[in-house]
């Protein structure tokens, strides 16, 4: 196991976090956004699986943001699988920072896709 943290600096627009690489598994434990633009100001963080780049669970879906408002998912054990995606948008005019912590393994399983 490694545990790494990707901080960025989001402007406008949308933007790739992090995608999990070949034959490995991520495990999210923490995401945190913070507004630093102002009041009102809107954003989404989805994820995106590697298998259908149409199928996005969003974990925050349009929220409007006040002014240094800090949004925090902690203790979470979100398992993505090879090629999936953790990806943001922000609104026009906005400065959000955004950090997701996770873990990474070597993936030994035998499948990486469920049919429900």
């Amino acid at each position: 196991m490694n545990k790494y943290s990707v901080g960025l600096h989001l402007a406008e627009g949308t933007r790739q976090i992090f995608m999990v690489p070949e034959k490995h598994v991520a495990v999210v434990n923490t995401i945190m956004l913070s507004n630093h633009s102002g009041n009102n100001k809107t954003a989404t963080i989805w994820w995106e699986h590697g298998h259908d780049a149409t199928h996005d669970i969003y974990i925050v879906d349009g929220k409007t943001f006040e002014l240094s408002e800090l949004f925090v998912l902690k203790e979470i054990q979100l398992v993505m699988r090879e090629g999936d995606k953790i990806k943001t948008e922000t609104e026009a005019g906005s400065d959000f920072s955004l950090i997701v912590t996770f873990d990474l393994f070597p993936d030994n399983s035998v499948t990486n896709n469920f049919d429900i």
